[in-house]
Order: C-alpha cells, then sequence, then structure tokens
C-alpha cells in the first residue's frame, strides 16, 4: 500500500522528533523502518529527518484557521559578471602576451 504525499508528511513529522532524540542505534532502526513505510530513497530520509523543525503556530482569524511560519531569510542576490574597464583589459592583454612568448 503506498502512502499520499500528506499521509507522508504526517508520518515525517511523527518520526522526526523521534529520530533526532534517539541514539544511533535506534536511529538506525528508526531509519530503516521509515524507508521502508514511505519508499524515500535513503539519503533523502536523512535529510528531511535531521532538518530542523520550524515552529508553527495556527490562529484563528475571521473564523479561518491560518498556519504561522517564521519569514525565511532571502537569499542575497549577486551581481552579474563583472565587466572590466579597458585599462584592466590593457594589462591583462599585456600579461597573456609576457607568458605565450
Amino acid at each position: 500500500m503506498r502512502l499520499s504525499m500528506q499521509e507522508k508528511k504526517v508520518l515525517t513529522r511523527q518520526v522526526c522528533s523521534r529520530y533526532q532524540h534517539a541514539k544511533q542505534k535506534e536511529k538506525s532502526d528508526i531509519l530503516n523502518e521509515f524507508i521502508l513505510t514511505t519508499e524515500y530513497n535513503r539519503k533523502y530520509a536523512l535529510r528531511i529527518l535531521n532538518k530542523p523543525q520550524t515552529p508553527q503556530a495556527l490562529l484563528v482569524a475571521n473564523g479561518t484557521v491560518v498556519k504561522l511560519k517564521p519569514a525565511k531569510p532571502k537569499p542575497s542576490n549577486r551581481a552579474g559578471k563583472k565587466i572590466y574597464g579597458d585599462e584592466v583589459i590593457v594589462s591583462l592583454r599585456l600579461i597573456w602576451a609576457f607568458f605565450l612568448v
């Protein structure tokens, strides 16, 4: 019997805390059981079980339940390629010519 994605997420949440507080031998048994149940790859299962849990809070707003999660830090936007000026290009050409001869 295959589990749906929602069932796998619920199982992952339950097993995750148990896995993180277990000793090494117990971790191996828990991981083997988890892999057999979810049919995940071993490396992927290790990654999601070792991932720190994000705290969530439930809030009722206007009669609907809303999950509150902490905001993720945005990755820094790196600048594009460096563009060298004419002075640098001339210097580089001189260096390249020196080493080619």
